[in-house]
């Protein structure tokens, strides 16, 4: 489906948008340079209908029949559609391979490669997919010739006809004895180009030299592997290509088993442009390189990227065996690279073999932890992200222990929101005396850095031995506001949480003068939506537990009382926190504290819960007055736990209530919720219906649907809920969806297990799924996430079985667009179909031939014989039977696709686009101010099976501050407003010509009754 911006889908657009964001939203974009336009953002309104009652279909030649498994479907960004059969047979060739590309809309075949020889499995590498619609054919197990697995990669263009066989001419193909070309993963780079690494390619006598090749996404390579083609190695076993792409287009390849002369795995990278790549022999004079045996220069070790690109384009070259295990870290600029040897005049040195390297620092800057640096004094250094560091780890240029053992940053170092940094050092010993393990945490700014030794002085030490152990870093706001330092082992496990502010440093010693202090083990923290936190310590006062609330501009101090904490009176009959009690955060800020385990007086187990300000928590006891409670022995109020909404109230789940009656409680999610619980204020099941044991599904919107299968004698219902206002009293079929047979057990799914029957779609709406439903024939009923559904199951509001014993077999799989699929097990007559259902307004009805995707035409049909794959920007199932080779589209909607260029084009804009580009004309470029024009053209087309009707007047519309600046020029919009399905393609152009200098901002809109475009 297409819009640019990242819209929700609505349930009532109107066609007269002008600005309302309830209907649709735009984003605009502001470009950096002078007179440069924004991307022109082409967007969507939604007009849902009625759809037809059957998937529409379109079916492509039979094929060949191969095994399900050996079938691969790939849909490009232009829709046209790959179909891999590595296993297939070619004229007698067993395994030969086939790929096969298909128009995207009518399934007219667009060519065919095959392999030439048995077991070529041409395709069994993968398609990799490009930016521009083109792409590329893994072929490791392709015969050049008498030449076995020589291997090759075919760049096809999306929209040409493949070629018939594979050979030098169009592909790049290995020379020798299992060269396995397109073995290795396919590195495809910021700038749509491709890099083929192959390390089992050999040059001429060096077995197993390895070459990477550059590709161009527009044109491809081709032709055997050589040094006049791809970067390689020259002796035996240098094994060069592993491939790092950069994020300025460009990328790296390392080699670390390259011998340099006679030192044997010295190792090399070279760094490559991502606009023609690099050719030749890997030496000094091009790379990188290792001066001495085992430098391993590049090695990928399991627990490094032994090269790292950062976010500004450069990179770090890692080299842990450098130099007998002293270690380096290379910075390289990633827009010339760096050759020759690795030494202290270009690298961070001495850095040994342990080190670990932590990114996101500002600007790019990057930080080196070695926590075994001279006698495991420990080093934390810190580099630039734009120009490196060289020389060796020193007390100069780095944070550092100052004894042995201290092990500086071996607990690990923790970026901060905002760029900052903390060091924890858990072995740090100090004071006078040097206590053994004190432990510090040191903050350190993420601009300017520090350097020096460890210290009271400019670190949070501990006060007693062993205090550092078993210590933690928490981060708090988003924008490193905050942190916490969680120090469970403080003072012989009385434990202790320092706030700590994220702008500053905090130093000194751990006391009850800066922390909260006396938490017993096992104490949990949890940050809020508004950036206060929450301690929850279950285990304080021998289990009366208590919740205590901390500022996010100041943290709490002191040991925990009444005076500062919401607590479980003491002792522990009537605790908080029999068994833990539970902290949830709502959306807004608040949060709610429940046990279901709580005594109410001489009730055990009756259940409490306790609503709490966000902003300023709660203190005391928990009571009658200020807490939710059962008022009967085992009521378990919140046993089923609290389900905070969107909108930021709360549900509480009791299905033990009363008896196992059960209850769902909504709560305000800006006050308090007191009381006993109550028909009043909740809603209630009978005898022994255990409501809210299936647990209620929060939706998207706010709203909820408690699912209650044992109502009525069994009835079933599920019952949509606004979650602004939520409901009381009984269940009944005026306000829930409900069976009308006993057994019918509406909500109930089984799938190998008895589970919820509501299960909510991407787009915010919902199916109700009831496998009992009518003596098993089961049913799918759907519902507006909005507005929720009632009455009793039919064919007339659900997707209904054809006989008994057929609905408890059946799946069911949401698709990321919003629509669903229903498909069954082979072992049952109607199991056997596969139904595509509608995720805006519902597919209902028996299911039959007449609505399935799968018709029931032979009564040995095995669902395992198919294969499916799900296209979701066109919203469209692409399905083939191994058997007949019958591959099909099928799909209920138009969809609206639009691309840069006509329709044939290879530019399309991506759902979600946010950043103009200028290969899909998004990005205008440059004009004069009042003289100058530029002209883009654009197509919308249909890729769905219905008729796409464009409902705006005129059909294309702009807005925003600069649309003046931009003319829609229609010249091919058919006068009905109507684009036909299955391909259909309108046209029409867009003129920039600038008033005045300066960014000129523009947003174009095409209303439209594609039902999730927004």
């Amino acid at each position: 489906m297409h819009s640019l911006p990242p819209c929700s889908p609505v349930s009532q657009p109107s066609p007269d948008f002008a600005g309302d964001g309830t209907a649709a939203r735009s984003l605009r974009h502001s470009l950096p340079r002078l007179i440069r336009p924004p991307a022109v953002l082409l967007s969507a309104l939604l007009f849902p209908g009625a759809g037809p009652a059957r998937a529409g279909q379109v079916d492509a030649q039979p094929l060949p029949p191969a095994p399900h498994d050996s079938r691969q479907v790939t849909v490009l960004p232009n829709g046209n559609i790959v179909l891999v059969t590595r296993d297939a047979a070619v004229a007698g060739r067993m395994l030969a391979g086939t790929v096969h590309l298909y128009n995207g809309t009518t399934l007219q075949p667009m060519g065919v490669l095959t392999g030439f020889a048995v077991e070529d499995q041409v395709g069994s590498g993968g398609i990799v997919v490009l930016p521009n619609s083109s792409f590329l054919i893994r072929s490791p197990l392709w015969d050049n010739g008498t030449v076995q697995d020589a291997g090759a990669v075919t760049w096809c263009s999306g929209t040409a006809p493949l070629p018939a066989e594979i050979s030098a001419e169009n592909s790049l193909v290995g020379g020798s004895f299992r060269d396995f070309v397109g073995q290795e993963p396919v590195q495809v780079l910021k700038n749509g180009n491709y890099v083929v690494p192959t390390h089992t390619w050999d040059n001429g006598p060096a077995v197993n030299a390895g070459a990477a090749t550059w590709g161009s996404a527009a044109t491809g390579v081709a032709g055997l592997i050589s040094p006049t083609n791809s970067l390689v190695g020259g002796s035996t076993e240098d094994y060069v290509g592993w491939v790092t792409p950069l994020a300025n287009g460009n990328y790296v390849v390392q080699s670390p088993a390259w011998d340099n002369g006679p030192a044997v795995d010295a190792g090399a990278v070279t760094w490559c442009g991502g606009a023609q790549g690099r050719t030749g022999l890997i030496s000094a004079a091009n790379s990188l390189v290792g001066s001495g045996e085992m430098d391993n220069v590049g090695f990928p070790d399991y627990q490094l990227d032994l090269v790292t690109a950062l976010d500004n384009g450069h990179f770090l070259v890692l080299s842990p065996n450098w130099s007998d295990g002293r270690g380096a870290v290379t910075w390289v600029n990633g827009t010339t690279g760096i050759t020759g040897e690795v030494s202290a005049g270009n690298s961070l040195v001495g850095v040994s073999r342990d080190f670990r390297i932590t990114l996101g620092l500002p600007g790019g800057d990057w930080l080196v932890q070695n926590s075994s640096w001279n006698e495991s004094r420990g080093a934390v250094t810190r580099g630039s992200g734009a120009a490196g560091l060289t020389g060796e780890v020193s007390e100069a240029n780095s944070l550092t222990g100052p004894r042995p053992g201290n092990s500086v940053g071996g607990g690990g170092i923790v970026v901060l929101g905002n760029g900052n940094y903390v060091v924890r050092s858990p072995y740090w010993s100090g004071g006078e005396f040097g206590l053994h393990w004190l432990g510090a945490v040191t903050w350190v700014s993420g601009t300017a850095g520090t350097t020096g030794v460890v210290s009271e002085l400019n670190s949070l030490v501990g006060s007693h031995a062993g205090d550092g152990q078993e210590a933690s870093i928490m981060p708090g706001t988003p924008d490193g506001r905050y942190y916490l330092v969680i120090s469970r082992s403080w003072n012989k496990g009385r434990g202790a949480i320092t706030w700590c502010d994220g702008t500053v440093t905090t130093r000194g010693v751990i006391s009850p003068d800066n922390s909260l202090v006396d938490l017993p083990y096992q104490n949990r923290v949890t940050v809020l939506a508004n950036g206060n936190y929450v301690v929850n310590s279950v285990h304080w006062r021998n289990g009366a537990g208590a919740v205590t609330w901390g500022s996010a501009a100041k943290g709490v101090t002191g040991p925990i009382s009444p005076a500062n904490s919401l607590v479980g009176e003491d002792p522990p009959a009537i605790s908080l926190n029999t068994s833990g009690s539970l902290v949830t955060p709502l959306a807004n800020g608040n949060y709610v504290v429940s046990n279901s385990w709580r005594s109410n007086g001489q009730l055990t187990e009756a259940g409490c819960v306790t609503w709490c300000s966000g902003t300023e928590g709660r203190t005391g006891v928990v009571s009658v007055q200020n807490s939710l409670l059962g008022d009967k022995t085992r009521d378990r109020v919140a046993g089923g736990g609290i389900i905070p909404l969107a909108n930021g109230h709360f549900i509480v789940v009791s299905p033990e209530w009363r008896i196992n009656r059960g209850a769902v409680t909504w709560g305000r999610g800006t006050q308090a919720l007191t009381g006993a619980v109550s028909e009043e204020n909740s809603l209630v099941g009978a005898n022994r219906e255990s409501l809210g044991y299936y647990r209620p599904v929060a939706l998207p919107n706010g709203n909820y649907v408690v699912s209650s299968p044992n109502w009525n004698e069994y009835r079933g219902a599920a019952t949509w809920v606004d979650g602004a206002v939520g409901i009381t009293g009984s269940i009944s079929p005026a306000n829930s969806l409900t069976g009308s047979r006993p057994g019918d057990q509406v909500g109930l799914r089984y799938w190998y297990f008895f589970s919820s029957g509501v299960i909510p779609l991407a787009n915010g709406n919902y199916v109700v799924h009831s496998s009992d439903w009518n003596g098993g024939r089961g049913a799918f009923t759907w519902a507006n996430g909005a507005t929720g559904v009632r009455g009793e199951v039919s064919e007339g509001n659900s997707l209904v079985g054809l006989e008994a014993q057929s609905g408890g077999v059946f799946n069911f799989t949401t698709l990321s667009d919003g629509n669903y699929l229903v498909n069954g097990g082979a072992s049952d007559r109607f199991g056997r179909r596969l139904i595509l259902g509608d995720g805006w307004i519902g597919t209902h009805g028996t299911a039959t031939d007449a609505n399935s995707i799968i018709p029931l035409k032979n009564p040995d049909f095995r669902f395992g014989e198919w294969f499916m794959y799900y296209d979701a920007p066109n919203s469209r199932l692409v399905g083939g039977h191994t058997a007949t080779g019958q591959l099909s589209l099928f799909g209920y909607v138009p969809e609206m696709a639009v691309r840069f260029g006509t329709a044939t084009g290879n530019a399309p804009i991506p759902h979600g686009q946010t950043v103009p580009e200028v290969g899909n004309g998004t990005d205008f470029g440059e004009a004069a101010a009042a003289r100058d024009s530029v002209e883009h053209v654009f197509t919308i087309l249909n890729t769905g099976m219905e008729p796409l009707h464009l409902a705006g007047t005129p059909p294309v519309i702009l807005e925003g501050p600069d649309a003046a600046d931009f003319t829609v020029s229609v010249t091919a919009l058919p006068a009905s407003g109507t684009v036909a399905a299955a391909g259909g393609a309108a046209e029409f152009r867009i003129i920039f010509k600038p008033s005045a200098p300066g960014v000129r901002k523009a947003v174009v809109r095409i209303p439209n009754d594609d039902r999730d475009e927004s």
